[in-house]
């Protein structure tokens, strides 16, 4: 058997060049009852580091590392603190953290004749193209009529456009966190977590599989709606449109009781505080997205690469937890 290079070097190679420049404040009103802090960003990167796939017939590896052009990212970040109640029985409190990001690829760089890098193939569905962000989803379109009216869509009813047209972004263009915190007495507090990501695509590539191979519902049962028919239909014509979705999400990320026990129960075990939490994580997931969840990557070492491909999603799981101080 013929060895085959897991890794193929490149003695050019050059590290990549960032500059970035933050303008910003920090502001607090009512005795600092609520405090806002606001920064924007722009950021480039040179000699941008691009996985560019090599053809199969040197019988090397997929990929190879290459300095290509350069990419912009902009955008905003933001922390908002609000003490809301602060009683001797009661408190309530809760902290807003967000950021945008507008990530763009400026140029691809020149090839020796002078001309501009054509886009470059991350994958079947994945290209890096100028003026859009690297990795963004791109597959030939899919129509579709129900011309007969009886609910079920025919090979001959869908319709493929000519060529591959923009599907979206891989990466998180919104990204929200809340946590907020209410406080019982001095010996309970509730805390909780809420995440939220938006305004971007993902890949569901498990639902593809098994859609290819007749084994998802679109491909045998008659109720699905005409758009599955159609994108199960879309797969043997050539396009994988139809499943690549809309990932956005918000999820429950924590939720966390904590019991603080009196201090004269503390001091008869001679310690000077002791608490008894218990907290859950991935506990509820709102979105729209098919799959398992919308946080799997199943390539996440790749350049740009996203997709869930029969990969375990986030465990829900619960902890309890003892501390003891002295």
């Amino acid at each position: 058997m013929t060895p085959i290079a897991r890794a193929l070097g490149a003695t050019d190679l050059k590290p990549e060049k960032s500059k970035e420049t933050e303008l910003g404040f920090d502001v607090g009103f009512f005795g600092e009852r609520i405090g806002l802090e606001i920064t924007h960003y722009d950021k480039r990167t040179d000699d941008l580091l691009v996985a560019v796939p090599l053809a199969p017939s040197l019988g090397l590896t997929a990929t190879q590392f290459k300095n290509l052009g350069s990419v912009s990212n902009k955008g905003w970040e933001f922390l908002v603190n609000t003490k809301v109640l602060d009683l001797d029985k009661f408190g309530f409190d809760f902290t807003v953290t967000g950021s945008t990001n507008d990530n763009k690829l400026l140029s691809l760089g020149l090839l020796p004749t002078g001309s501009k890098v054509p886009p470059v193939v991350v994958n079947t569905q994945q290209q890096h193209r100028e003026g859009l962000s690297p990795g963004s989803y791109f597959q030939r379109g899919i129509t579709f009529t129900d011309t007969n009216g009886d609910g079920i869509i025919a090979r001959s009813e869908v319709k493929l456009t000519d060529t591959a047209v923009y599907l979206g972004n891989p990466l998180p263009r919104k990204v929200y966190t809340v946590v907020p915190n209410l406080r019982i007495g001095r010996f309970l507090q509730i805390s909780a977590l809420f995440d939220h990501k938006g305004d971007y695509m993902l890949f569901n590539n498990s639902r593809r599989f098994r859609c290819s191979f007749g084994n998802c519902r679109e491909a045998y049962d008659k109720t699905a709606s005409l758009a599955d028919q159609a994108a199960n239909i879309a797969i043997a014509l050539g396009s994988d449109a139809g499943y690549i979705e809309d990932a956005t999400f918000t999820k429950l990320r924590e939720l966390s009781f904590t019991i603080s026990a009196p201090a004269a129960f503390a001091e008869a075990m001679r310690a000077s505080g002791l608490t008894f939490t218990i907290a859950g994580r991935n506990l509820k997931t709102w979105t729209d997205y098919t799959g398992l969840d919308p946080e799997i990557n199943s390539s996440p070492g790749a350049n740009f690469s996203t997709s869930e491909f029969l990969t375990l999603p986030p465990t829900r799981n619960w902890t309890a937890r003892i501390n003891v101080s002295f």
